[in-house]
């Protein structure tokens, strides 16, 4: 409905009473469009965000790290079992053969262990070596969470009374048995990294949800502020319409009541 005076200054009070809807329009647009967040109207917050963002980005890669180094561990744990598991059966082998007039098939069987063992020596994940000749590690380093170092062990060289052996007779129990507490030396610190991973991983966990839920009242919009202040437009409009479709005074009076 439109509203003609003929005051001098009669457009600059009207824009007074049209301008209510404009903020009204962009009040229930941002409310339906973004139910539960409100807008970012200063550089300031934007910068946080992408701060927000940036860090989010480096937890999620130092938790896939971290994941990637615990499938290390566990195929690293698994080759270690099965050496051990070899060795056992070397130990069996040898007691089996004392009363043996036929050595052929004992021997026969150690080799085939022997040769198990060595390749167990050379296996990888992912292309990186489980196991290295002069032992070494792997340095991991999750955001704040310090050094992590992974063993690679040196396992030929813990087992090389075995794996040098040419028959089941070339090395004796003592030796057996000092490859199998190395082997159950480096299950240990195996479970330890392991251990360590999962702490690291924990930590990394809560960073991400402190970080989720820091950028979500950043960014999220105020519901309840931008419904207020959408009720409050709806009642400036509606009573600047009210007065013009419904008041019997004077157009001079109206924009008075305006001012």
């Amino acid at each position: 409905m439109s509203l003609e005076i003929n005051a001098k200054d009669s457009s600059v009070h009207l824009q007074k009473l049209s301008g209510n809807q404009a903020p009204r329009t962009a009040s229930k647009t941002n409310l339906s469009s973004h139910p539960t967040t409100t807008p970012l109207s200063e550089n300031r917050d934007l910068s946080e965000a992408m701060k927000f963002d940036a860090e989010s980005r480096r937890l999620e890669t130092d938790q896939t790290n971290i994941a990637n180094s615990y499938s290390f561990l566990q195929t690293q744990s698994a080759a270690i079992q099965l050496a051990s598991e070899a060795l056992e059966r070397l130990l069996e082998l040898k007691d089996l053969q004392k009363d043996s007039s036929d050595k052929a098939p004992y021997q026969d069987e150690f080799q085939e262990l022997k040769s198990f063992i060595d390749n167990l020596t050379n296996k990888s994940f992912n292309g990186v070596p489980l196991f290295k000749e002069g032992g070494g590690s792997l340095t991991l380093a999750p955001s704040d969470s310090g050094t992590i170092n992974i063993d690679q062990a040196d396992l030929a060289g813990g087992l090389a009374a075995i794996l040098q052996a040419d028959e089941l007779s070339s090395f004796n129990l003592e030796e057996l048995n000092f490859s199998l507490r190395f082997l159950d030396t480096l299950e240990e610190a195996n479970e330890e990294q392991s251990k360590t991973l999962a702490s690291a991983s924990e930590a990394v966990a809560t960073k991400q949800s402190t970080l989720r839920a820091t950028n979500s009242h950043l960014v999220d919009t105020n519901t309840a502020e931008e419904s207020t202040r959408r009720a409050r437009q709806n009642v400036m409009t509606e009573f600047g319409e009210a007065i013009i479709q419904h008041s019997k005074i004077s157009p001079q009076n109206v924009l008075d009541l305006l001012e």
